[in-house]
């Protein structure tokens, strides 16, 4: 894929296991589905660590497991609304994705992410110059290698939903009548598919196109 046929938010996010196909093509300014890099963590227990390092490892995971699905439990709060400028698209979106990205120049999208990197949100416009309709840019925007449990596509949206290394990716676009696509992605470990349910719910819900001011 040429830095022509990539978008802002791609250039400045690198490689992605969610990359759209090559023929990606939406518009002169986003000529492809945002891709983001995806965290995972591996972790090495070494061999020669004593048994009681090892009692005391188990201890302190099992303190950290407890502490992260006590904030797992507040995902769903403290929802708040961002309206993209540029394209006029508008989500709402909780509160615990607290840390934003600088704005790429052409003030196209915003990516968002939790304290502790393991989700991202990622809100976007582009401009459909050819006029596809919603299942054609679902097409386009599959990646290869990404196993998808979920695509589908009505006359105003389309969504696709897969799973790749463990992490899962959610997308929703809608449609204006004009040449607008308004999008999310959200990636989020698959190990918590069921605690992020609820806020992708509401965030495709919220999904809309707000007038643009001249």
């Amino acid at each position: 894929m040429s830095e022509r046929t990539k978008s802002p938010l791609q250039l400045r996010a690198g490689n992605s296991k969610f990359r759209p196909a090559a023929n990606s093509r939406c518009g002169p300014d986003n000529n492809g589905a945002r891709s983001f890099r995806l965290r995972t963590n591996r972790g090495m227990i070494p061999g020669h660590i004593k048994e009681v390092d090892l009692r005391r490892l188990i201890v302190a995971a099992a303190a950290l497991a407890a502490s992260g699905s006590a904030r797992a439990q507040d995902l769903d709060t403290g929802w708040r609304t961002y309206v993209n400028a540029r394209f006029g698209v508008a989500v709402e979106y909780p509160d615990v994705f607290s840390v934003r990205d600088p704005e790429p120049a052409n003030g196209d999208g915003q990516v968002f992410h939790t304290p502790g990197g393991e989700a991202k949100l990622t809100v976007y416009g582009s401009y459909n110059a050819n006029r596809k309709s919603p299942g054609e840019l679902l097409e386009a925007y599959k990646t290869a290698g990404v196993e998808y449990s979920y695509a589908t596509a009505t006359r105003g949206w389309f969504v696709l939903s897969g799973v790749r290394a463990g992490t899962i990716g959610y997308m929703r676009c809608n449609l204006a009548p004009s040449d607008v696509v308004g999008c999310f992605d959200i990636e989020y470990p698959a190990s918590q598919a069921r605690t992020w349910a609820p806020v992708v719910e509401r965030l495709g819900r919220s999904l809309r196109l707000t007038s643009v001011k001249s």
